[in-house]
């Protein structure tokens, strides 16, 4: 039977019969195959063949059986067939059994996932409703609805919160954060620049452009260029504010860094000193190369190339360690310009449009913290202020110094303490070139020299801010360092101390001394600062720093040494300390705690008196008060005095606080920092710490202090409190729970039960930067069961920017590398070399010839 007529045919040669239409011909055809079940096309039917017994006829289809070979000359988009069909008469058959469906009959009605959720939901939305005003319930409510959610609910609320309060700066940063989590990057490109469009305020639009910036680095396409246009825009729109250009001059340049652009980076920091800062003879900046080092260390470049290309081992792994070795050495552009690679050197006028000269000494001063930033000197210390103030993520392991040196301060007994030695490892592990950790390629000698022009032309406060922050970054190098290095960076030290000749960094210089020289060394450096400063009349803030500087390097076990007590109490009542520093009488510590508690209760007021939803946006950032002592040091002596059941009510009074903004912020966050470390001291198991984690996610010493916490120290107050806790916190915190299994994982040789165990912490701590990604890079790969490919992937698209995550992806998933290298190329990330250069010629030289074939390969 025919299912589809054939194409029309002659009698004889498949020609169209002539004067025949063609429907009438497609009609005798078909009438033909329907009359017959052969080939045939003769008159005469070939016999039929002998047929095998019909099969049984089902009851409930028809089984077409017959055979038509005219079908096999049809074309399927033909019109169809007209089959005919006989239907059997029925028959009765036998009932089925009963059984179950396999498929639901009907569909319920969605009910809600959890009707707990929508009634706290509802609850969030009456609370918002009688207090509109209050910025600390929305950010609540933001982080609920991330929790709970998703990342959808989080940006829905973040702009009903941003519409409600559009000059609040935190709220403002809860929606970029919101839309960067729940957009793609093209779309969160269009949201940003709808945003622009509609906004006026230049604060606002700071912000705004910094996200741009972000996004189109983000967005496939984007490129060095786009970003330096993008950035010039930036600065022509925000002309009127003046620190907005430290700030998105930061924001362009560490997205450069991270796609591995450093030669543009240092020619950009370079180019904004000698506009702004003017370096002498006795500062020079850049700093002069010795006679023959360039010639040297090119020589020592080739010869670690050829020994990579004669090792044998595999092609990926060859090219990572060239690409690694050429970063390291050509970090800065040379003086020819090289054609044929232009990333190499690039030109002046390529960053011209983003210089901008600084006027006020308070500008001077933020530009030059915001370069101190891009030659990547953290922050210090490790506070929320500070990194609030710093902004961005964690793409570099000097991220992890602020981390390193609170873990450096905590109990010896404490669980997240981490030893100088362990510390070492893990940056051996994290970081990438360059790096001033070794001064190998020149680049610490570069931002030493950075600093000293940077402070030759910085004066008063200013420049005193500088050298604090300068002498912390020296304390936090030393410990990390062996011990010729640590004798050089104390004698630095020393140096920077008699030139600005202040009490208030030998404060720091102590800290430095106590792990290079020990305690009683420490505690005689800071005693005299405290002498000092006392016959000086230093504002009170400075003095108790100094003399909590000397109680914290003389601390003897969970309580405070008599030094320490002693060097309090002279700070608080401002008196003369004695010759030896012996412990205080009860009466005049309870004297010194009331003397506390009389300027906190007039802080805490006059705060609460200018506090309001719009405060953080007034406020410019003042980083000479970020880098000096501030009104918190009268919370931190208090809670260095209090009794533990005190200590429990500042508790109470700092989490009530969790709306604060700006000085305010500070503030509380400062004497809450110093009730967890109280409470740390005494052999508490965390609770402090990880109750104040959700209010200050970016404190280094609470996010190391809770991760030593176990589960059941968490003493959160409710849901709400839980809620908070769950939400992503940021690179800080996800680093400090990851950094004390890093260095057990370490120190157990990567023993599969402690690398699985720092897998699994890796998964769950999230994070945002490129560090903590690369970090669940490395955990993965050494985990017994690992989860490579996905969390490179992952890594990947949520930092795709990032260029040595490609470049540590292709170490341990050797397979992908040239997808990898060609993704390096197709985004303008910074490539020093390509994998099929290095590849060996098919006649391949022997190891005798290596040098030779690297000189030839060597770019």
């Amino acid at each position: 039977m025919a299912l589809f007529p054939a194409y029309v045919f002659s009698d004889d040669e498949g020609e169209l019969v002539e004067g025949e239409s063609s429907r009438a011909s497609c009609e005798r055809s078909e009438a033909q195959l329907l009359a017959s079940d052969g080939d045939g096309d003769g008159d005469e039917l070939p016999a039929a063949p002998e047929r095998r017994p019909a099969a049984p006829e089902h009851p409930d289809f028809y089984v077409d059986r017959a055979l038509d070979r005219g079908n096999l000359r049809v074309s399927t988009l033909y019109y169809p067939g007209r089959p005919e069909y006989a239907c059997a008469a029925p028959r009765a058959r036998a009932p089925r059994p009963a059984r179950a469906p396999r498929y639901f009959a009907s569909r319920a009605p969605d009910a809600p996932d959890a009707p707990a959720l929508a009634a706290r939901v509802a609850a969030f939305r009456r609370l918002l409703a009688d207090a509109p005003a209050d910025a600390a319930l929305w950010e609540s409510f933001v982080d609920f609805q991330e929790a709970c959610g998703g990342f959808d609910a989080a940006l829905a609320a973040a702009e009903q919160a941003a519409e409600r309060l559009p000059r609040s700066a935190r709220l403002r940063a809860r929606l970029l954060h919101a839309l960067r989590r729940a957009l793609p990057p093209h779309a969160a490109l269009e949201r940003l620049r709808a945003l622009l469009a509609a906004e006026r305020s230049p604060r606002a639009r700071a912000d705004l452009w910094c996200a741009v910036l972000r996004a189109l680095a983000a967005a496939p396409g984007g490129d060095a260029a786009q970003l330096g246009a993008a950035a010039a825009a930036a600065l022509a729109d925000t002309r009127a504010l003046p620190a907005a250009y430290p700030r998105l001059l930061h924001a362009l340049g560490e997205l450069l860094q991270a796609a591995g652009l450093s030669e543009l980076v240092v020619l950009l920091v370079e180019l904004a000193v000698a506009m702004n800062f003017a370096p002498t003879a006795a500062a020079p900046f850049p700093p002069p190369a010795p006679p023959g080092e360039p010639e040297r260390a090119e020589a020592q470049l080739r010869a670690r190339e050829a020994a990579a290309l004669a090792s044998g081992l595999p092609q990926a792994a060859v090219w990572v360690r060239v690409e690694r070795l050429r970063a390291a050495a050509h970090w800065r552009a040379p003086g020819a310009r090289d054609a044929a690679d232009p990333q190499r050197s690039p030109a002046p006028h390529d960053v011209a449009d983003l210089l901008r000269p600084a006027g006020a000494p308070a500008d001077a001063l933020r530009l030059a913290a915001r370069l101190l930033l891009l030659a990547k000197v953290p922050p210090l210390p490790g506070t929320e202020s500070a990194a609030r103030w710093a902004g961005g993520a964690a793409h570099d392991a000097t991220a992890l110094l602020p981390l390193l040196a609170a873990a450096g301060a905590l109990p010896a007994a404490h669980g997240a303490r981490v030893e100088p030695a362990a510390a070492r490892r893990a940056l051996l592990l994290l970081q990438d070139p360059p790096h001033y950790f070794d001064d190998e390629a020149g680049y610490l000698r570069w931002v030493e020299a950075l600093w000293d022009a940077l402070g030759a032309r910085l004066r008063g406060e200013a420049a005193l801010a500088l050298v604090c922050w300068r002498v912390r970054w020296l304390g936090a190098l030393a410990p990390l360092a062996g011990p010729a290095e640590a004798a050089r960076l104390q004698a630095r030290a020393r140096a920077l101390l008699r030139a600005a000749e202040h009490p208030l960094p030998y404060a720091e210089f102590a800290r430095l001394e106590l792990g290079v020289a020990g305690p009683e060394r420490a505690a005689r450096v800071a005693a005299g600062a405290l002498r000092a400063a006392l016959q000086r009349g230093l504002p009170a803030p400075q003095v108790l720093y100094i003399a909590r500087s000397l109680a914290e390097v003389s601390a003897a076990g969970a309580q405070l040494s008599a030094a320490g007590a002693c060097a309090l109490v002279s700070a608080v009542l401002r008196r003369a300390p004695p010759a030896p520093l012996v412990a205080p009488p009860p009466a005049e510590l309870d004297a010194a705690l009331q003397e506390c508690e009389r300027q906190c209760d007039a802080i805490e007021a006059a705060l609460g008196a200018g506090a309001g939803a719009d405060a953080d946006e007034d406020e410019e950032e003042d980083v000479a008060a970020l880098l000096l002592p501030a009104a918190g040091e009268w919370a931190r002596a208090r809670a260095l005095l209090a009794a533990p059941l005190r200590r429990e009510r500042l508790l109470r009074r700092v989490r009530a606080a969790a709306g604060a903004a700006g000085a305010a912020a500070r503030y509380w966050e400062e004497g809450g920092e110093a009730l967890a470390a109280a409470a740390a001291r005494e052999g508490g198991a965390g609770a402090a710490a990880r109750a104040l984690l959700p209010q200050f996610p970016r404190n280094a010493r609470l996010a190391l202090e809770s991760a030593g916490a176990p589960l059941w120290a968490w003493r959160a107050d409710g849901a709400g409190e839980r809620l908070r806790a769950l939400t992503p916190r940021g690179d800080v915190a996800a680093l400090g729970a990851l950094l004390a299994p890093l260095a057990r994982a370490q120190a157990a040789d990567w023993a599969p039960a402690e690398a699985e165990r720092l897998a699994r912490a890796a998964r769950r701590a999230g994070g945002e930067g490129a560090l903590a990604w690369a970090l669940r890079l490395e955990a993965e790969a050494r985990a017994p069961r690992p989860r490579l490919p996905a969390a490179l992937w992952a890594a990947l698209d949520a930092v795709p920017f990032a260029k040595w995550l490609h470049v540590r992806g292709a170490a341990w998933c050797g397979g992908e590398a040239g997808a990898l290298a060609d993704a390096l190329l197709e985004r303008q990330l910074r490539l020093h070399a390509l994998p099929e250069e290095l590849r060996p010629p098919p006649a391949a030289a022997a190891p005798a010839d290596a040098p030779a074939d690297a000189e030839h390969h060597h770019r």
